[in-house]
């Protein structure tokens, strides 16, 4: 195998240059930003970019790196970075617009990445990202067109930054809520079989009745007065096919019940997480966008929150393909035979992905009321329909359609335009 050596211009293109080669301030600045801190890249003039000069800033060896940073900008400055964890990104953003009168700007890697293979070089590293930024940067800067580009809010990312960490709430605690009531069915399995049918056995756990002989005691006396009439005869019914003598442990009765308290402080958590979830896409700043997406049939606030976050909140603003890649909805592109395979991907918010796997089943299922998802779901070439990806992915350009329209869903908007 032939080993490949670096030039002394490749290796010079990483150089980190000494921090006293700071100027003192500067109009363009790549920011090429990390876990453990972040490089930036300032535009020389009458120099190609590859010999840019690079800085780095460690949080932990350089502790006023905001004060170093915040001293650079000066109004109208142009910062230029790439989308990344938010938890990254955050710290510099919070200090960019609230402590400077700069813009910070977010380019797409795929931009990006082409900048940098064109002028900058074709390897990448931290340092050659942070220049290729900061030539993104200087023609922002000049008024030139620069694609993939859009300015950061990062007062309306602090708003997305608390709904996300809702919905990551929501979601992990659901799963963790359905997961332990299916073992709670096993265990009523175990105890009598006919326990974990349907969920009476789960009104009784909720009166301190788990065993069999403990219910049909308790389904023996008064009816309590929180429980109609008819749900109690139900009751009763479910609690004559039970045995009268003991036929379950104590210890086995006692972890149902303990399980049981469990599982109401996760539904509990559930509801009150799903309440504040409400009130939040209800409201500012999310609140034009969520009346446009409630007009699409079976929609509700806990399938628009996980949309939000995917998109930043700027659904309205975001071309249709841009919109996609958010959500991971992506056309087939194989079919051969009883084959069929669809693009691998790995962008995507994954709450957001699996609302929109569960909102377009529900609209294309044999119920829903007529809608363009449904129709192009069973077209399709010999009338034989379209696969469910594709209409996940059509459903997707729908949902993009409507944050940008004042009126929102019309069922007809999609009419004619049969591209996934």
């Amino acid at each position: 195998m032939t080993k490949r050596y670096r030039t002394k211009q490749q290796k010079a293109q990483d150089k980190v240059q000494p921090m006293t080669a700071l100027p003192q301030h500067a109009d363009a600045i790549g920011l090429d930003v990390g876990r453990a801190g972040f490089h930036i890249s300032i535009p020389t003039p009458g120099m190609p970019p590859a010999t840019w000069a690079v800085w780095y800033f460690d949080y932990k060896e350089n502790p006023d790196w905001y004060i170093t940073l915040t001293g650079l900008c000066r109004p109208g400055t142009v910062l230029v970075a790439e989308p990344t964890g938010w938890h990254y990104l955050s710290p510099i953003a919070n200090v960019i617009q609230r402590a400077t009168k700069a813009r910070l700007f977010l380019v797409d890697h795929q931009i990006s990445g082409k900048v940098r293979a064109a002028h900058v070089s074709s390897q990448k590293t931290d340092q050659t990202d942070a220049r290729a930024l900061a030539l993104i940067a200087q023609d922002i800067r000049e008024r030139k067109p620069v694609r993939g580009v859009s300015y950061h809010d990062q007062e309306l990312e602090n708003y997305v930054i608390h709904l996300r960490l809702l919905v990551n709430s929501q979601t992990r605690t659901t799963v963790e809520a359905a997961r332990l009531k299916n073992r709670m069915r096993q265990l009523a399995h175990g105890m009598f079989p006919s326990l974990s049918e349907g969920t009476m056995w789960f009104t009784c756990l909720k009166y301190g009745k788990a065993s069999p002989s403990q219910i049909r005691a308790w389904l023996s006396g008064e009816r309590p007065a929180e429980i109609t009439p008819p749900n109690w005869i139900r009751l009763q019914k479910f609690g004559a096919l039970l045995p009268e003598y003991e036929i379950t442990s104590e210890i086995v009765a006692a972890t149902a019940l303990e399980l049981y308290e469990r599982l109401a402080t996760l539904q509990k958590s559930v509801t009150q997480l799903e309440a504040q979830i409400e009130q939040i896409v209800t409201n500012y700043p999310f609140d034009v966008i969520t009346r446009r997406w409630m007009t699409v049939p079976y929609a509700n606030p806990m399938y628009i929150a996980p949309l939000h976050v995917a998109t930043h909140g700027k659904a309205d603003q975001m071309e249709t393909e841009q919109f996609k890649a958010c959500l991971g909805a992506f056309p087939q592109v194989k079919s051969s035979g009883l084959t069929h395979q669809s693009r691998a991907h790995k962008k995507g918010y994954r709450p957001a992905m699996n609302t929109l796997f569960l909102w377009t089943l529900s609209l294309v299922r044999s119920t829903a009321p007529d809608n363009p998802i449904k129709r192009y779901f069973n077209g399709g070439e010999k009338q034989g329909g379209k696969k469910f990806t594709a209409a996940r992915s059509k459903f997707a350009r729908l949902l993009a359609a409507v944050a940008r329209s004042e009126n929102g869903y019309d069922p007809s908007m999609m009419k004619g335009n049969d591209a996934p």
